[in-house]
């Protein structure tokens, strides 16, 4: 009877188009929505993105730390123990036998005071005449000095005018081939004493075959005292440089030229000079 019952009861067809719109619909939007999504994300990833800068930097050294690095410690010096002090020194009371005798020890009287004032007095008077004394001792060794020294002085000179006066006479007497002084105003005697004198400094190697006409002639400007003033003056050369030398140093030795009797000389003075007279 139920399968008679379900042949009678009608079939429905089915609703094919039934809610077709709000399914497209839907379907729509999600896939605009997939559509969007996809294309910011692929806009997302191809952007340019900006550039990057970045800044190198010179780093310090890093420093050591302290435990790295550790000075050896020095062994611990363990002083010597001091030593104890010395035990305190007993001081020792003075027994009465040292106090009576102390007490009865006769005391020595002072000096009585001198008297300062006479003693100053004294020492400077004795200070003054130590004083004059020395002064006197000092002045009689001076002026006795000074005697010796002009005593010697007096005895050299008096020597000298003896040599000169010895070369004066032995050129007298020599044969006429000398040495010659000449000028108006002055004696014999002077001109021979300064001939000898200025020929006892001549010094020259003479060759052999020089005649004995040869001669240097010098011009010498002189002081009334004999002494020189300036160079002499070559007046005639001997032909010899050598020979007109050794006669201008022999000229120059005799400073001031020396005079008989203390007598002014002529203020031009000519000297003559020949090899042969050199030594």
């Amino acid at each position: 009877m139920t399968a008679i019952a379900a042949d009678r009861v009608p079939r429905q067809a089915p609703h094919r188009n039934r809610d077709t719109l709000p399914s497209f619909l839907a379907a729509l939007v999600m896939h605009g929505a997939l559509v969007a999504a996809l294309w910011i994300a692929m806009r997302w990833h191809t952007g340019a993105s900006a550039p990057v800068t970045a800044t190198l930097w010179n780093l310090p050294p890093m420093p050591v730390p302290h435990h790295a690095v550790q000075a050896p410690t020095p062994p611990k010096v363990v002083p010597p123990p001091a030593p104890p002090p010395p035990p305190p020194k007993e001081e020792r009371l003075p027994s009465k036998a040292d106090i009576v005798e102390k007490k009865t020890a006769p005391t020595t009287p002072k000096p009585p005071p001198k008297k300062t004032r006479e003693n100053h007095r004294h020492h400077r008077h004795k200070a003054a005449e130590a004083r004059a004394k020395a002064e006197a001792a000092a002045k009689a060794k001076a002026a006795a000095e000074r005697a010796r020294l002009e005593k010697a002085a007096a005895q050299q000179q008096q020597q000298e005018m003896q040599e000169l006066n010895r070369l004066a006479s032995q050129a007298a007497t020599a044969a006429p081939r000398r040495a010659t002084v000449a000028s108006s105003g002055m004696s014999r005697a002077d001109a021979n004493l300064i001939g000898a004198a200025i020929k006892a400094h001549l010094f020259f190697a003479v060759p052999p075959d020089v005649a004995d006409t040869v001669y240097a002639e010098y011009e010498v400007h002189v002081l009334p005292t004999g002494q020189q003033v300036g160079d002499p003056l070559l007046i005639k050369p001997s032909g010899l440089p050598g020979f007109d030398e050794a006669a201008l140093r022999a000229i120059l030795a005799v400073n001031p030229f020396p005079r008989k009797d203390g007598q002014d000389l002529p203020r031009t003075v000519d000297v003559k000079l020949y090899p042969k007279d050199a030594h």
